[in-house]
């Protein structure tokens, strides 16, 4: 709990730029270099030297940057970019030490997004050096191999292009942008496997549009606006404002903030896609059993369905959240034939996680038929197993044959198994 106040602390001494805390700043640096259980400290404290950009905390980060250890990499991106920033202030030479800490991680780290961190950092300290001295830089860079990363991690390809670009010191030039645009566009517009590869790129990417401003389309830039996470947001307006486009913040509720809202603003935020925390919307729709609002929550899944990959990669956190809430929502009450429409969207769609939450409560109605059989044929683990369970009941439908035919799928008699484990070995005899 105190190191949490003492964070909080510094954190606000960083957004206020007070230079008259650049001294205990670096004080806390000092005494705790050696003390590993103070990394998140050492992180925050650099970070808010680096807001602050006082040409006096120089020395002090520059003996952070250096430090010997595997355990002072996570810190070290950290520290090299806010050196960066003390460098425009008072633009000068950094130790030979501070560079090399950053190829040798650059080179040897199997961890893509230190590495991609540390190519950043690297570019903005070589930007801020002398013509000559830069280029030592750049050729250093340009002759450290970066073995440990996937070709196909945008946020890393990006990360290395930026940090020649400033190294070399034509991160403006036409040619330069030529190269480095598509690298950006992709890279800020991906969806990683999960919410937090997802959101650990972002931050990377991010970072290299500061850098090369001109290499970002504005357009790929907007849906970070919505992010869930507060520093994805605020570095996404500030990207926005710089390219001159001023885009309105979004709304941002949390249960208190909804339990406010009388059942027509309610409905009114719900069908608003520029907010942050359409879950707990649909979540207090759903403890008031609101039915006005069922057609915007209707459409807001639609809108999920639409932005949701296909094959097997996860969701974001929000649109997880924001399809089990509606999902548990529209199951209650009379299934309207626009509600049948949007199960069936979900059953069909591709990613088991869009289907996940429907397939666990699904409603017993035969408009579903189509769909089941479709989860049905797709064969995988659990979702086919409770497909079955649940098609089981409609054997003897005039619509059950013809469903299944349109499925192509094989139909074996399917006891319905009150234990997991045995319901699973069946998966095998019910899809052919």
């Amino acid at each position: 709990p105190h190191d949490q106040r003492r964070r909080a602390a510094i954190g606000v001494l960083g957004a206020l730029r007070d230079v008259e805390a650049v001294p205990g700043l670096l004080q806390i640096l000092e005494d705790t270099a050696r003390d590993t259980d103070k990394l998140h400290l050492r992180i925050d404290t650099a970070r808010a030297l680096g807001e602050i950009a006082d040409p006096a905390a120089i020395g002090g980060l520059s003996k952070m940057i250096s430090s010997k250890g595997d355990n002072h990499d996570q810190a070290r991106p950290v520290a090299a970019t806010a050196l960066a920033a003390c460098l425009v202030t008072k633009p000068q030479d950094v130790d030979d030490a501070v560079l090399a800490s950053l190829l040798a991680m650059i080179r040897d780290r199997d961890d893509a997004t230190l590495t991609a961190h540390a190519h950043v950092a690297f570019g903005l300290i070589a930007r801020q050096l002398p013509a000559t001295r830069r280029d030592v830089a750049r050729r250093q860079l340009e002759n450290t191999p970066h073995t440990h990363v996937d070709p196909s991690d945008h946020a890393s390809a990006l990360a290395r292009q930026v940090a020649l670009a400033l190294a070399r010191g034509d991160a403006s030039d036409p040619a330069t942008l030529a190269t480095v645009r598509p690298l950006m566009q992709a890279a800020l517009s991906h969806v990683g496997t999960d919410h937090d590869e997802t959101v650990r790129e972002l931050r990377i990417t991010l970072a290299a549009a500061e850098a090369v401003s001109e290499a970002v389309d504005s357009k790929d830039v907007l849906w970070l606006t919505r992010f869930s996470e507060d520093d994805i947001r605020g570095r996404a307006h500030a990207l926005l404002d710089r390219l001159g486009k001023k885009v309105p913040f979004a709304a941002v509720f949390d249960r208190r903030s909804v339990a406010a809202l009388d059942d027509a603003e309610l409905t009114r935020w719900i069908a608003e896609p520029h907010l942050v925390g359409h879950a707990v919307l649909v979540g207090e729709a759903a403890r008031r059993r609101l039915v006005i609002s069922r057609p915007a929550i209707t459409r807001v899944v639609h809108d999920v369905i639409e932005r949701a990959p296909a094959g097997h990669r996860s969701l974001l956190d929000p649109d997880m959240e924001l399809l089990a809430a509606a999902v548990d929502f529209l199951r209650q009450g009379r299934l309207e034939d626009a509600t049948i429409a949007v199960f069936e969207r979900l059953l069909r769609h591709s990613n088991p996680n869009v289907k996940w939450r429907l397939l666990e409560i699904a409603p017993e109605d035969s408009r579903l038929l189509g769909g089941m059989f479709h989860v049905l044929s797709e064969g995988w683990g659990w979702q086919a197993t409770a497909a079955a369970q649940w098609l089981v009941r409609f054997e003897s439908h005039e619509a059950f044959e013809a469903a299944r035919a349109e499925a192509g799928v094989t139909w074996k008699h399917y006891e319905v198994e009150d234990d997991e484990e045995e319901a699973a070995e069946d998966d095998e005899d019910v899809v052919n």
